[in-house]
């Protein structure tokens, strides 16, 4: 069955007949596209993609052509101020997805909006991107980036109260002009949440996707897909972009790439947890979570017992304030199961369901 597409840079719909008469037409091009990639047979992907995805194919020459000037031009564009946009940067251990994140962060930054980040504190975040510890807090009009946001917002908690109230905010996003951007090695291992609601997939090199080869939005990693961490591709609804010599931020430094670097000094870790709940405004559950994150595993109790203490030396004529707010970080998995009162058949019904909502789906394709 034919297809007709409408893309947005163009301006115009694209059909399958047009699309495979303009590759016909630049088969040259084609060619020094697939260099890139070391094809040995590049008859039998062209083939591929003249036959299920010309449109797919005509939309990548049009982009490959495009100078790395006017490629960054469109996504900070899609960046601006008034346009609300959940963003996720998908991509394997050490490619590059942090140094991506906080690019786009910049780049925000740089069209007037404000710029947040939850989660763990970071300490080399560049003084423009504020901390928040709830992002339900962030103002109308801003962006906010989670890092390792599928340890904060993790598949295997979707259902819990605290995470499903504090991302039903990524339903009214654009209502309030606000972009979320969130990061991950596996797509499965995210909060469903993110799948219904992601208008814009950024891949780094070798994300596990899970895809099946019948899924329309393999064909984006089979032939767009960036092969080194250098490389971007920027898909979103009508259009994509792909870099192939992504800038690092102007702020960069490793320690922004390993947010969640363990803390082995038990000292420090208490000095940590101490700082989250005094400075941070972290409630007890959340330092025990965030805590869990950085690999130093309590029960809240414990935490609550040593937090006391040194509230106590330092506030001796002041009772601990007891803050009731909304957990905004994962279940750890070193946490203690969650006593359920449904029948054992319903999660394993729910975590189905969710792993219904395919990517291409997300993406409209």
């Amino acid at each position: 069955m034919a297809q007709t597409l409408y893309d947005e840079l163009l301006g115009m719909c694209i059909g399958d007949t047009s699309a495979r008469e303009f590759l016909e037409d630049n088969e040259c091009i084609w060619d020094q596209y697939l260099e890139r990639y070391n094809v040995v047979d590049r008859d039998v992907i062209k083939y591929q993609i003249y036959m299920k995805s010309p449109i797919l194919g005509m939309r990548a020459l049009i982009d490959y052509q495009r100078t790395k000037e006017e490629k960054i031009e469109l996504i900070k564009n899609d960046l601006r101020v008034g346009r609300g946009n959940v963003i996720v940067v998908a991509g394997k251990v050490g490619g590059g997805k942090s140094a991506t994140a906080w690019l786009l962060m910049q780049w925000a930054h740089e069209q007037g909006r404000e710029c947040y980040f939850s989660g763990i504190p970071q300490p080399a975040a560049p003084e423009w991107a504020h901390y928040i510890a709830d992002p339900v807090e962030a103002p109308v009009g801003s962006v906010l980036y989670v890092p390792e946001t599928a340890i904060i917002y993790s598949s295997r908690t979707s259902m819990s109260a605290g995470q499903r109230d504090s991302l039903s905010m990524l339903f009214t996003l654009r209502h309030g002009a606000r972009t979320f951007i969130a990061e991950t090695q596996a797509m499965r291992a995210l909060d469903v949440q993110f799948l219904r609601t992601m208008q814009t997939l950024v891949l780094k090199p070798e994300p596990m996707l899970m895809l099946d080869d019948k899924d329309p939005a393999k064909v984006i990693l089979d032939y767009l897909k960036p092969i080194d961490k250098e490389s971007t591709l920027y898909y979103a609804k009508g259009w994509f972009t792909l870099l192939t010599e992504t800038p690092l931020p102007d702020f960069w430094s490793d320690e922004l790439s390993i947010p969640c670097k363990p803390i082995t000094d038990s000292r420090k870790a208490e000095d940590y947890a101490y700082w989250l709940y005094r400075d941070q405004g972290f409630n007890l559950r959340m330092v025990q979570r965030v805590m869990a994150a950085l690999g130093v595993a309590k029960r809240e109790s414990e935490w609550e017992e040593i937090i006391g203490r040194r509230w106590i030396a330092e506030h001796p004529e002041t009772v601990m304030p007891q803050r009731i707010m909304q957990s905004t970080v994962m279940e750890s998995p070193v946490m203690e199961p969650q006593i359920s009162n449904t029948t054992p058949n319903e999660p394993i019904t729910k975590n189905k369901q969710i792993q219904k909502v395919k990517l291409s789906v997300a993406l409209g394709l």
